[in-house]
């Protein structure tokens, strides 16, 4: 667990990865902290230009053409030794022995690793990802870092679904590939695989692909009565959690009022991804679809949820609807 509470990503960052101050004379590697309306967006790696393009650069294409765009003009400055100018502020990152740093050097087999990170907003599914470089910029991996009681949840659940691919052999998505799970200190990190180079972005405004084949990860779909389904069960619990706030007091309701109407019907179940939106899909030429982020897939939900999920959430977050 990170020590005293954090007020922001970045601070949460700086503790695991030993970011400090550069001391005069002092030679270890460096991390730019770049900045956009004067909050930190940013860390990118410092010691080779090659590493700092490409932590902008590679897998651009996934992202929305706002940030693309941005990312591309930062990634070109960096490519033209401009590291300087787009990253004025600079951190010192320990390599030290017993750092997260050469925690990571000697899991993935590679003493020379770069790491680059993005700074999102702090909350209770907030935490860091770290986009690990080899030093000559060619994507090695990408390790999450559960820092907290919820966040260790999901990265261990995406461990384990995509050990579950990994043994799949039907027909599926690409996948990213569990390389390692492991424990530094008392923070739970997983790394995976990089995607397809030639993964694109599934534009919002495109039909999301069918999730069937996530559906057959774990054989044929099983009918039982909705109240007694895995998902039911976890979404009771979870509201029941958070009774004493009052968002949740209005979701107690709704389930009350879904289950005197829907409890003993039959549903068929499968497993769902538990985020199948277009922010979490691509599309490889050479290798088709790919899907990625599965840290909330589960067993025993109510098959067609994943398609519920993601119109809502396309609905909410890219068509500007509210939630109700």
């Amino acid at each position: 667990m990170v020590g005293a509470a954090p007020s922001t990503s970045l601070d949460v960052v700086a503790e695991i990865l030993g970011l400090h101050e550069p001391r005069p004379g002092e030679r270890s590697a460096r991390l730019g902290l770049v900045r956009s309306g004067g909050r930190p967006r940013f860390l990118v790696p410092l010691d080779t230009w090659r590493a700092a393009a490409a932590s902008c650069l590679a897998y651009n294409r996934l992202r929305e053409p706002r940030t693309r765009l941005q990312r591309g003009l930062l990634g070109l400055g960096l490519r033209a030794g401009a590291g300087r100018f787009v990253a004025t502020e600079q951190l010192a990152l320990d390599a030290g022995p017993d750092s997260l740093l050469a925690h990571l050097r000697r899991a993935l087999a590679d003493p020379r690793l770069c790491v680059a990170v993005g700074l999102g907003n702090l909350d209770t599914v907030w935490k860091p990802t770290l986009q690990v470089l080899r030093h000559d910029g060619r994507p090695l991996a990408y390790v999450k870092v559960g820092w907290a009681g919820f966040t260790t949840e999901l990265v261990e659940n995406e461990a384990t679904t995509l050990s579950l691919w990994d043994r799949h052999r039907g027909r599926g998505p690409v996948t990213p590939r569990l390389v390692s799970r492991s424990e530094w200190r008392d923070l739970t990190l997983v790394a995976v695989s990089p995607l397809p180079a030639d993964s694109r972005r599934i534009g919002g405004d495109t039909a999301t692909p069918s999730p069937e084949p996530v559906r057959a990860l774990d054989g044929a779909a099983i009918s039982e009565p909705l109240a007694s389904t895995t998902w039911w069960k976890s979404l009771a619990e979870s509201i029941a959690a958070g009774a004493e706030h009052q968002s949740d007091t209005a979701l107690a309701g709704a389930l009350d009022a879904a289950a005197a109407r829907f409890a003993d019907e039959a549903v068929p179940t499968a497993r769902w991804h538990g985020d199948w939106t277009p922010w979490n899909l691509a599309q490889s030429p050479s290798r088709g679809l790919v899907a990625w982020d599965w840290e909330y897939s589960a067993p025993g939900a109510p098959v067609g949820l994943d398609e519920v999920h993601s119109a809502f959430q396309v609905a909410r977050l890219l068509r500007g609807h509210s939630a109700a």
